[in-house]
């Protein structure tokens, strides 16, 4: 009875800090703005042609049905996504149980709660500032079928309809980008070379994933044929922009660190705990989620997370399943740092939470730190009406026009196209050297006109623009100036000779449409600083190191010192 009253506790704690933290923060730029799509398709747009998107439209599609009920509920389109995504969390967490509960894992209760909950809290606690992007809800849809691989290869026999449930589920997943069915592979792979799975019929699960996948890929042909050209443009030219060599990637991601440690202990501790097939499953799971992470290049957290989380449930199972003391000192090592990881880890990021929702949306994690003084500006000089914003960061733009509630001029929700057109150029040592609109081919006078078509059809009421740095090696895509690049083209110069500056926010000036101007005149519109922070520079980032991530280290190290001389003892 203890037992299960601290796991209800537990459960209840997990679900109210990660849930909390997220409805009371700023919705994440990806989301704002994939939920903005799913507004304008209900409401006749077509994907891509006029909206243009380089994802696969899956996730566009899930978004129709929160927006959707949204508006039969008459409530906001973000609350009914996000409450979404945690009861599918809670759905998955449940699954899990499921399986853990089978005879082949062979988990005592106690130690299956504690797990469970570490379930949860990869779930819904981890993800912070990755919640509801494509890879968390993927590792959610996903995450059972890894379980239920672990009780295959352990000889359970599965109930038909739990098998259907996942494989549907997990196929609904990993379907969401290409780049997921590294997972599928690595664990099927397991399966297949270990002779732990005999038969089709015990497989049930991995051909739903391939169906559900292969009935996708036909419906983007049918539904969506507009994708093939968008893609065939669009691919390998943001494949190279931002990118980072495979090794970079792979060591300095942002979030790589949790994967690898994890993947380490593994191997370190498989002769003396951690060798079942509950804790090989999640080990090729992480590697699998790894790789699809190192695949694409980036090194953004959110590519990292799945393999973040997996990589957390791992250590917890290690931490769970003891077998005997560890002969040698690094295994010693290995054992005292997956322990002290397994526990203090969920404390520091729940703590996060506990932060998160106190401050609100005052949080010192916004996409964009000028956010809540333009969502102020917008709403009183367009209310209403429509706004456009010359910026390559998508941060510019949403969640601006969600929590502004104006309309969005243009079809991209960046002008990341440009940054990407001059990527060379913007990380050389001379200034940049834009083409005029004769010389533009290609992407770049397609860009170009559509910005001018945009700006001519919506007219918007208001034009931010992000101010341009120095044109100096360092400053990466801040050195791009907007607005002397599209007014070389004299069609844009006209238009944008209705807006008058009418004032600096930030990083930002505001244009008004038909403002006069009086009183003293703006300050030239670039950055003044000499040098650029670490945050506008290209690829991997490292940040500064603050007061709480201190004390976290030292906690840290104080328990590993405390952990290690445990196990040496033992």
């Amino acid at each position: 009875m203890p037992h299960r009253l601290g796991f209800g506790l537990g459960a209840i704690a997990i679900l109210v800090l990660g849930a909390g933290a997220q409805f009371s923060s700023h919705v994440i730029p990806d989301v704002a703005w994939t939920l903005y799509l799913g507004q304008r398709i209900l409401d006749g747009a077509r994907l891509y042609v006029d909206l243009i998107e380089v994802n696969p439209p899956l996730i566009v599609w899930y978004t129709l049905v929160p927006v959707r009920l949204s508006r039969l509920l008459g409530v906001a389109d973000i609350a009914v996504y996000r409450a979404g995504i945690c009861l599918l969390c809670l759905l998955s967490t449940w699954l899990c149980d499921q399986l853990l509960r089978s005879h082949a894992l062979a988990m005592d209760p106690a130690r299956r709660r504690l797990l469970v909950l570490l379930v949860l809290f990869a779930l819904i606690g981890l993800p912070r500032e990755d919640f509801g992007e494509r890879e968390h809800l993927m590792l959610v849809l996903s995450l059972p079928y890894v379980f239920l691989a672990a009780a295959r290869a352990g000889g359970e026999r599965i109930p038909v309809r739990l098998a259907i449930g996942v494989g549907l589920l997990a196929g609904l997943g990993i379907a969401l980008k290409p780049y997921f069915l590294t997972l599928w592979l690595a664990v099927e792979a397991w399966l297949l070379v270990g002779g732990r799975v005999r038969s089709l019929a015990d497989r049930i699960e991995a051909l739903l994933v391939v169906s559900v996948c292969l009935l996708y890929l036909a419906a983007v042909f049918v539904v969506t044929p507009e994708y093939r050209t968008i893609v065939a443009a669009l691919a390998g030219v943001y494949f190279g922009y931002l990118s980072n060599s495979l090794l970079v990637t792979a060591l300095l991601g942002d979030g790589a660190a949790v994967p690898i440690f994890a993947l380490l202990a593994f191997f370190a501790l498989r002769s003396v705990r951690g060798g079942g097939p509950l804790e090989t499953a999640l080990a090729v799971a992480t590697a699998g989620l790894y790789l699809s992470a190192v695949l694409q290049q980036k090194g953004w957290r959110y590519h990292f997370y799945p393999s973040m989380a997996t990589g957390m449930v791992l250590l917890g199972a290690m931490a769970l399943t003891v077998r005997r003391r560890a002969p040698f000192r690094i295994q010693r090592i290995y054992a005292a740092a997956v322990r002290v990881a397994a526990v203090l880890v969920p404390a520091f990021v729940l703590a996060g939470c506990a932060r998160q929702i106190a401050v609100g949306r005052d949080a010192p994690y916004p996409a964009d730190p000028d956010l809540a003084r333009l969502v102020q500006v917008v709403r009183d000089l367009a209310p209403g009406g429509r706004v456009m914003v010359l910026s390559s960061n998508m941060a510019s733009s949403f969640p601006l026009v969600t929590y502004a509630e104006v309309g969005w001029a243009s079809r991209f929700p960046s002008l990341w196209l440009l940054a990407a057109v001059y990527w060379d150029e913007v990380r050389a040592e001379g200034p940049v050297s834009y083409r005029p609109p004769r010389a533009r081919q290609g992407l770049e006078q397609y860009l170009s006109d559509a910005v001018t078509q945009d700006l001519a059809m919506a007219r918007p009421e208001v034009i931010l623009v992000l101010r341009s740095s120095p044109d100096v090696q360092g400053w990466g895509v801040r050195r791009l100036d907007y607005l002397r690049y599209l007014g070389m083209d004299p069609r844009f110069e006209r238009l944008f000779g209705e807006y008058a500056p009418v004032a600096d926010v930030g990083e930002y000036r505001v244009y008004r449409r038909g403002a006069v101007v009086s009183g003293p005149s703006l300050p030239p519109l670039h950055a003044a600083a000499a040098s650029p922070p670490p945050s506008v520079s290209a690829g991997v980032q490292w940040g500064g190191v603050s007061r709480a991530m201190l004390a976290q280290a030292i906690v840290f190290c104080l328990a590993l010192s405390a952990a290690y001389w445990r196990e040496s003892r033992a």
